[in-house]
Order: C-alpha cells, then structure tokens, then sequence
C-alpha cells in the first residue's frame, strides 16, 4: 500500500464497525431475500466486512489504491470492490437495501455534490 491513506487504513483496519451503521440495520427489511449493501468511500473495509458477516451482498468504492489492496484479501462471492470516485461512480436506481458512506462525503468534490446525492 503506497499511497497516502496506507497508514490510516492500517490503524483503522482492526476498529469495530460504525455504530450508525449497527443502528441503521435495525431499519432495514428483512425478510427471505438477500440484501445488498453499497459502501462509499470504504477505506479499510471495516463496514464492509462487518456487512458480509451480516448477511449482506456487498459493492465498496472506495478511490484508494491502499483500499483496493485490501479488497483484495476478502475471498467472498457477496463483495465487490469498484476503485472510482464517487462522481465517476454508476448508482443504480433501487440497487441497494443500505448505503452507507461512513466520513465519506466530505471527499466528495463540491461540484459533484448534488449530482451524487
């Protein structure tokens, strides 16, 4: 991992997942179906382990190199890992039960802001 978020990804990769995004589950249907997760802006993937782990069908973006080196090591058929920005990013329309973005937004480049929301 070379790139400048390596280290923080490195001391955050072992934190427990969000407590929003616990307490955000408790609204989330469930039912016979597999749900599906997006994770913006995933960085060390704690969430979006934390979502496989759950049950979940999950697709991370993230624009890291240092994230995507660590989308590498999960062997899951349930995780997707899409390096791109956010505003390069395809949103489908009623794709995901949940869609978390845990400090994300802020990175997100003003001018884009609307369009991405």
């Amino acid at each position: 991992m070379n790139d400048r978020w390596a280290n923080y990804y490195n001391a955050t990769s072992s934190k427990p997942p969000s407590r929003l995004l616990m307490r955000a589950l408790e609204y989330v249907r469930k039912g016979n179906n597999t749900l599906t997760a997006l994770d913006l802006g995933a960085g060390a993937l704690v969430d979006s382990k934390f979502l496989l782990d759950q049950g979940f069908i999950v697709t991370a973006v993230d624009n890291s190199v240092a994230s995507e080196n660590l989308a590498k090591k999960i062997n899951n058929p349930h995780f997707t890992f899409i390096k791109t920005s956010f505003d390069q990013f395809v949103f489908e329309s009623e794709k995901y039960d949940l869609v978390t973005a845990q400090w994300a937004l802020p990175f997100n480049d003003p001018k884009t802001f609307d369009a991405v929301l």
